[in-house]
């Protein structure tokens, strides 16, 4: 899938997990598309899905708000001339993305808000201190996706707290927020290799050469 856009690949992510399903038996027909002509209505998996999202996109489109408000009150801009006066090299701009963005990403608790608050700073830092595309987008990614999957108040957690309660008829136990956060190896991975770049030894000898 690369080079094809997000909606592309949430499409086919979606597809195959339902042909996996069906292939295996672990997916009725049933549960993919049904109608119900008493109540002239269709049900379906996917359809409750959207259902229950419902809440999080309308906090998510009340949260894009602060992205307008925080542009027109001159905060980033400020916050790039600051920036750009005390780095020096490239470890502190990298060190500066990844605070900035996981500062955001804290405050917002939503990391597509956080990516689009902050996108112009990490632009602007980047392109002065030499910071390719690619490893701005990739530190942003870092802090986005650490962050909302481990602490106990992002919507990521929750939900998947709340999904370990339909699991006590199977015999699964319901876990905390907390818990689930604790022990979600991949996101503490993220860390670790976030950890790695901005801490790695040869971005220290690295000065940043002015044009």
């Amino acid at each position: 899938m690369r080079g094809k856009h997000l909606v592309v690949g949430l499409m086919a992510g979606l597809f195959a997990g339902i042909l996996i399903g069906l292939a295996f038996g672990l997916l009725p027909w049933g549960e993919v598309i049904a109608l119900d002509l008493d109540n002239f209505r269709a049900t379906s998996f996917i359809i409750d899905g959207i259902t229950r999202a419902v809440g999080i996109s309308f906090f998510t489109i009340l949260l894009m708000g602060l992205v307008q408000t925080i542009k027109a009150s001159g905060i980033l801009a400020s916050l790039v001339a600051y920036a750009s006066a005390r780095v020096k090299s490239s470890r502190a701009a990298t060190g500066w993305i990844t605070g900035v963005t996981s500062l955001a990403v804290l405050l917002t608790t939503h990391s597509i808000v956080a990516i689009l608050m902050v996108g112009e700073f990490v632009s602007q830092t980047g392109s002065k201190s030499h910071i390719s595309e690619v490893q701005r987008a990739n530190l942003m990614s870092l802090a986005v996706c650490f962050f909302p999957f481990v602490l106990p108040y992002f919507i990521p957690v929750i939900l998947m707290a709340n999904m370990t309660q339909t699991g006590t008829e199977y015999g699964l136990a319901q876990q905390s927020p907390l818990a689930i956060g604790m022990y979600n190896i991949v996101a503490w991975g993220l860390l670790i290799y976030m950890l790695f770049i901005l801490f790695r030894r040869e971005q220290t000898k690295t000065t940043l050469e002015k044009p």
